[in-house]
């Protein structure tokens, strides 16, 4: 009996110790919670400080030689403690966007988790880790750090032995994780106000600073070196925009040595790369992997991320901002919203520089284009305003040579006719010597166009211009139209060494004004002496024009019982028409009405030859066929122009009415009889001029009393009204026979009324010349 008692006392306080040895532990555990607690609410609001803090809470009570406490940001997890094997390792940023992990599986579900054996448990659990170890651990707690119904986080201890923790253990964990993530969360959104208020201080200070500069030369290098040193970005960009050509312009940069943008000229289409993607639908564009944007173009090596942004002021985008990072994940929402700002605040200092520098530029070119007209206005001849054209760009642009090429129209060549700073050999070797339009695609394409165009490097393309090429290397030209009323005078050929800077849009607009204000000039001049060559012309035509009128008859034949008149209009100051009369022995009255093949001076110079030869050739009183022959002779080897006339030469007999005549291929005169009959008069020969010995013939009539002959030139005939409808050898008949009994001079008149009725306001096309013979009796023998 004394021996059993001991022994059911101790199964009686076995069980009790335990309890009691239950509740130290948890009083134990509920004190620890409690320091950690006021510890953690002590604790300033700093994030990192917190995290050690938990860790250090948990080391309290848990094996941490393996610990980790993360925060999530997006899709990056952050791990702020990192404690592997007793060893402290730096922090460290993953992505879960591909594979989550139990990371992303926490976050997703805000669950914990205990794992007591990873091997006899990994094809069970809910996620499966990330990390592939040679040493993986075989048991842990993984516990969600959640500030209201948001993970923010994870905490998780780990262990190489399995059944290392417990139920117990995860308790206390999400006990501290409880408490910690309200502080974090807290902390974490003090820490972002922070870092809004110094990011904006910032901002504000490099807003100030960039307002400063007036000059873009000066304003663009500072600001990108002012936004690097402010936010410690790996390198910063600016691209201006030029909206003429949908391009940007690689304006400025904090990277020293760029080859990339050299080769493209410095500049970059809209829609290409991540800067022309911002460019062309001018929204933000971040890249946090360039290697997987399809769009990146390295310009840079070491870049991993890439955040563009646009620069607007309203509808209007003036530039886009750059910035790149040599780190992987570098850039956030918070970098997009810092750079948005930024960027609003440099776009009104850009806007404000962009007004400056146009305000400048213009008054800088009024001051060119006026002192260009001052010195245009100074030349007085094409030499001298030639080489005030060629001197005034190089000091008004800046350029090392110019040439003035003159376009000849009728060849299709193109001469230097002025130049100014070409080499003596290059002079020796072009200047007056034309060079075919294909030789000189580039003068010849802005011919054509009538724009200007512009080469960079002529060594790369020097096809365009070999002659140039060949003197000049790889100059950079401009060429620029003269071009007055739709016509190419030539071509204004600017030339700058290589080394400067590209032409610039001041540079292009002086030189605009320069060629618009010389070819002015120059059509001035030329318009000068076409005036004075035309007043010239003008006054040798009214001499020419008195000359052939002395040359028609001063009056017509006053022969007893014989009405004679006669008409002669020019449809030019000069014409080709011609009329004559001369009185042979007999008595014979010889006349001839005669058409020129061509109008004008050239046919007026053809009908004075023309009817001299005639009546040279008639004046020894020939028939008519001889005569005629015999000026065809004449007129057929003096002249070698080409042309011909038309003629019917008469011979009549006053007193017995006998008419004998020849019709060299001019319109038959139109004999009306008194009882109004009309016979055309006609000989089957051709015009003089053509050939040098045809065979004319010649026929013979009797003008009786009453009779009319009326000869009249094509001019009449063939007259046009407004629709095209020629006056006619039919109407012309009518009116002779209406008008059969009226004076020879009333007939002419009647017939010119008559054709004006039907011409109405045209002006005359050809000449109009007429003779009317008529006979009123027999005169006494």
């Amino acid at each position: 009996m004394g021996v059993k008692a001991p022994s059911r006392l101790r199964s009686l306080l076995l069980p009790l110790l335990g309890v009691l040895n239950l509740r130290q532990r948890r009083i134990q555990e509920l004190s620890l919670l409690n320091e950690a607690s006021r510890a953690i609410i002590r604790a300033e609001l700093d994030v990192d400080a917190l995290c050690e803090l938990v860790y250090q809470q948990a080391s309290k009570v848990l094996d941490t030689s393996w610990f980790h406490l993360a925060l999530f940001e997006e899709l990056n997890y952050e791990l702020k403690v990192r404690i592997q094997n007793g060893q402290r390792l730096p922090p460290e940023v993953f992505n879960l966007s591909e594979n989550e992990g139990l990371m992303g599986w926490m976050r997703r579900t805000g669950r914990a988790l205990l794992v007591e054996d990873f091997e006899r448990e990994l094809p069970h659990l809910p996620a499966q880790p990330r990390y592939h170890a040679e040493h993986p651990p075989r048991s842990g707690i993984y516990v969600p750090l959640l500030a209201g119904d948001t993970v923010i986080g994870t905490i998780s201890v780990q262990s190489s032995r399995p059944r290392h923790f417990n139920a117990n253990d995860l308790r206390f964990l999400s006990l501290i994780a409880d408490g910690a993530a309200s502080a974090i969360a807290k902390a974490r959104a003090y820490d972002a106000l922070r870092t809004r208020i110094r990011q904006l201080q910032l901002i504000g200070e490099v807003g100030r600073q960039a307002a400063t500069f007036l000059d873009l030369d000066q304003l663009l290098p500072s600001v990108v070196q002012l936004i690097r040193d402010s936010f410690g970005y790996f390198a910063v960009h600016l691209f201006m925009v030029d909206d003429e050509h949908q391009q940007l312009l690689f304006r400025a940069s904090t990277a020293t040595d760029l080859p990339f943008w050299r080769g493209r000229h410095e500049r970059l289409d809209y829609g290409e790369g991540v800067i022309g993607a911002v460019a062309r639908t001018r929204e933000p564009l971040l890249v946090n992997d360039v290697h997987r944007e399809p769009r990146f173009i390295l310009d840079l090596a070491g870049t991993q991320s890439e955040l563009a942004v646009p620069l607007t002021v309203g509808e209007r985008l003036l530039a886009v901002l750059d910035v790149q990072s040599d780190r992987l994940n570098a850039f956030d929402d918070n970098d997009r919203f810092v750079l948005q700002t930024l960027a609003a605040q440099l776009a009104v200092a850009l806007d404000a520089a962009n007004a400056y520098t146009q305000q400048q530029q213009e008054a800088w070119t009024l001051a060119a284009l006026l002192e260009t007209a001052k010195n245009i206005a100074r030349a007085s001849d094409l030499d001298g305003l030639l080489a005030t054209i060629v001197r005034l760009p190089a000091v008004l642009v800046g350029c090392d040579r110019v040439a003035v090429w003159r376009y000849v129209h009728d060849d299709d060549t193109f001469a230097p006719v002025a130049v100014w700073g070409w080499p003596a050999d290059a002079r020796a070797a072009l200047l007056n010597h034309p060079l075919p339009g294909a030789a000189a695609p580039l003068l010849d394409e802005v011919r054509k166009s009538g724009v200007h165009q512009q080469i960079d490097n002529l060594a790369m393309d020097p096809e365009m211009l070999p002659a140039v090429a060949r003197y000049c290397g790889g100059s950079q030209l401009l060429a620029l139209p003269l071009v007055t009323r739709a016509t190419v005078l030539g071509i204004l050929l600017l030339d700058a060494d290589p080394g400067r800077p590209n032409w610039s849009e001041s540079q292009i607009t002086i030189a605009l004004g320069i060629a618009n204000q010389a070819v002015g000039a120059m059509e001035s001049i030329l318009l000068a002496q076409a005036a004075a060559q035309q007043a010239r012309l003008t006054q040798e035509i009214r001499v020419a024009r008195e000359i052939q009128t002395d040359l028609l008859p001063a009056s017509t034949p006053q022969l007893v019982g014989w009405d004679i008149a006669a008409a002669w209009r020019s449809a030019r100051e000069v014409g080709g028409d011609f009329y004559d009369f001369w009185e042979l022995t007999g008595p014979r009255l010889g006349f001839v009405i005669a058409d020129v093949s061509d109008k004008g001076v050239p046919a007026a110079l053809f009908m004075a030859l023309s009817r001299s030869l005639m009546r040279a050739a008639a004046l020894d009183g020939s028939d008519p066929c001889y005569a005629v022959e015999r000026a065809n002779r004449w007129i057929t080897r003096d002249s070698q122009s080409g042309m011909f006339v038309t003629l019917f030469y008469g011979l009549l007999n006053p007193l017995s009415g006998e008419l004998v005549y020849t019709n060299a291929g001019h319109n038959p005169p139109l004999w009306v009889q008194t009882d109004g009959t009309v016979t055309p008069l006609a000989t089957a020969d051709i015009a003089l001029g053509v050939i040098e010995h045809p065979q004319f013939h010649e026929a013979t009539t009797t003008l009786e009393p009453g009779d009319v002959l009326v000869c009249y030139t094509d001019g009449v005939t063939e007259a046009i009204n407004s629709t095209e409808v020629e006056y006619s050898v039919a109407r012309l008949t009518t009116l002779i026979q209406q008008h059969r009994a009226v004076t020879a001079h009333d007939i002419v008149e009647a017939i010119l009324d008559d054709l004006l009725v039907h011409t109405g306001n045209l002006p005359a096309f050809d000449d109009v010349t007429l003779v009317v013979i008529k006979r009123n009796s027999i005169p006494a023998s």
